[in-house]
């Protein structure tokens, strides 16, 4: 059986994987499907670290922490004066509090309903 450790280190790790594909996505369709012209440049470091998709995830029973290398223009490209690309946090709220945060506590119920009823919580309100 999984330990709660195991079950938050997973889909927080599956979570940023998808926040990595996501994020991609948004970069291969709004950043580089426009021609580079004069200063706005594409040097494709954006594409390479998000396709490497670096990232560490730390968890323990009562919490996680997730990090992951990204460049530090990333945010101001969400930005509408440097053309609202929506590629840092739509994928980052989106899929980590929306789709891994749903799988996680779905999981933990299960888990929390398998183990015997000692007097405690049984998953039942």
């Amino acid at each position: 059986m999984d330990t709660t450790q195991q079950i938050i280190d997973e889909e927080i790790t599956k979570g940023v994987r998808r926040v990595f594909e996501e994020q991609l996505k948004a970069a291969e369709s709004n950043l580089y499907a426009v021609a580079p012209q004069g200063r706005n440049r594409r040097t494709g470091h954006l594409r390479t670290v998000l396709q490497q998709g670096v990232a560490s995830v730390s968890a323990w029973a009562d919490g996680a922490v997730a990090v992951a290398e990204v460049p530090s223009y990333m945010r101001v490209l969400d930005t509408k004066s440097h053309g609202n690309y929506k590629i840092y946090n739509r994928p980052l709220y989106g899929v980590l509090y929306g789709e891994a945060m749903r799988r996680l506590k779905i999981r933990m119920y299960e888990y929390l309903a398998a183990i015997p009823d000692r007097g405690g919580w049984s998953g039942r309100k």
